[in-house]
């Protein structure tokens, strides 16, 4: 019975990755085991995550460091890699203020109607 129960917790858990993501095109840094200031390109990012454009394989679960422009470095896993992209999370969330804060990202406001 316990088993039933954790897979009905599991089934009905919210996927806390899909947030909305604000397209980009950030030319940055990462660093991760291995690689040390590695050029890079933000595709998008959210105050969860991010989608980037890289020169090598990083393997999911990997953790990353992403210097971005307004912020500093930030700390990251990888979730997936394929075809010189890669999509992870941030190991703190950060909030929509702070996200704002990093250059040519700013959340598109929603019109009152």
């Amino acid at each position: 019975m316990q088993i039933a129960a954790r897979l009905a917790v599991h089934a009905a858990a919210p996927d806390r990755r899909r947030k909305d993501r604000i397209p980009t095109t950030i030319p940055t840094l990462l660093s991760t085991d291995g690689y040390f200031g590695m050029p890079v390109t933000v595709l998008d990012v959210s105050t969860h995550g991010f989608r980037l454009v890289v020169g090598a394989h990083i393997p999911p679960s990997s953790l990353v460091r992403l210097k971005l422009p307004g912020l500093g470095i930030v700390v990251g896993r990888v979730v997936w890699s394929k075809k010189g992209e890669v999509g992870g999370g941030f190991i703190n969330p950060m909030s929509e203020q702070r996200l704002n804060m990093i250059p040519g990202v700013k959340k598109p406001k929603l019109a009152s109607v």
